[in-house]
Order: structure tokens, then C-alpha cells, then sequence
């Protein structure tokens, strides 16, 4: 493993690595922003480990071409790296939550509510939709940042600041 790593980009290996310390669906936003890159400036990295075979397009998503693959590339990063990674990654509001720009501009107005204590029925008045739209709106965001109830949800919302 280590020689086909060696034999990558510097910026090709440094994304992989994150990814894999982080075990990320690759998400190209999640990966420009904690390496401090635009996403339009890690295409050439992504196109160099899909043509290695290390990642592997499915259903409009990249991912490790297989598991162990991942667990090894994560496993030539030195522990200390590893911790200081995802450190990185707390900070930025990290834990699995997809970046702000991926939720819909309703979804957005809904979470700010959220945020702020509002019921559905009083999300639904305030947004001129029905209760239904505001529970899908509210599911979706659970899913899209991976949280467990609506209370998680209000708080990454206050912490990251979208709740203004």
C-alpha cells in the first residue's frame, strides 16, 4: 500500500488520506474545504486515484474502490496526524455534516426555525407550507447532517451559526 501511495501526487495523496482518516463518502466540498483547496482545484487529484483504480464512481458518488483499501490508507497516517485530521475536522462542524450550500433554500428557512424552538405548525404558518413540507423538510436535513432528533439538529444549526 505504501508504494502505491508513494507513487500518487502529493495533493492526489493528501486527499485520499483525509478522506480515509475521516471515512467520508467522498464528498469534494467536505475534502476542498479541510485542505483549504476549491474544489475545482482537486479535480486533477480525483481524476489521478480514479485512474489508479483506488476510487471507483457508483451511483453519482465516489468512494474507496474497497474498504480494506480505505482502512489502509488511513492506517499510513501517522496517529498523531490522524487525531490533528479530525480535530480539524470538529472544528470546521465536521462530524459527517454536509456543507451548508447542500440543503435547498427552504430547507434553510425551515432550519433557522428549528433553531429557534418553532413547532412544525408554527414552521408551516411562518414559511406559508404545509406541516407535511416542514416534516420532509425537517427528515431530509436529519439525514442530510446525520443527526439523531430534531434537538441535534437545532443545536449544529446554532453552532454553526445558520439559526441568524
Amino acid at each position: 500500500m505504501d508504494a502505491r501511495l508513494q507513487d500518487l501526487s502529493g495533493p492526489c495523496r493528501q486527499m485520499l488520506c483525509t478522506a480515509a482518516v475521516l471515512g467520508l463518502r467522498l464528498d469534494l466540498d467536505v475534502l476542498a474545504e479541510m485542505l483549504g483547496q476549491t474544489a475545482a482545484a482537486l479535480l486533477p487529484a480525483w481524476e489521478e486515484a480514479l485512474a489508479r483504480g483506488l476510487l471507483v464512481a457508483s451511483g453519482g458518488e465516489l468512494a474507496f474502490a474497497h474498504e480494506p483499501l480505505r482502512c489502509a490508507v488511513a492506517d499510513s497516517v501517522p496517529p498523531a496526524v490522524r487525531d490533528a485530521v479530525r480535530r480539524q475536522y470538529e472544528r470546521l462542524g465536521g462530524a459527517g455534516q454536509r456543507p451548508l450550500g447542500k440543503i435547498t433554500n427552504r430547507e434553510r428557512a425551515a432550519l433557522s426555525l428549528v433553531a429557534r424552538g418553532h413547532s412544525n405548525q408554527q414552521i408551516a404558518r411562518a414559511l406559508g407550507i404545509s406541516e407535511h413540507a416542514v416534516k420532509r423538510h425537517v427528515s431530509n436535513m436529519l439525514i442530510k447532517f446525520d443527526c439523531a432528533n430534531r434537538t441535534e439538529l437545532a443545536l449544529l444549526a446554532i453552532r454553526r451559526r445558520w439559526a441568524e
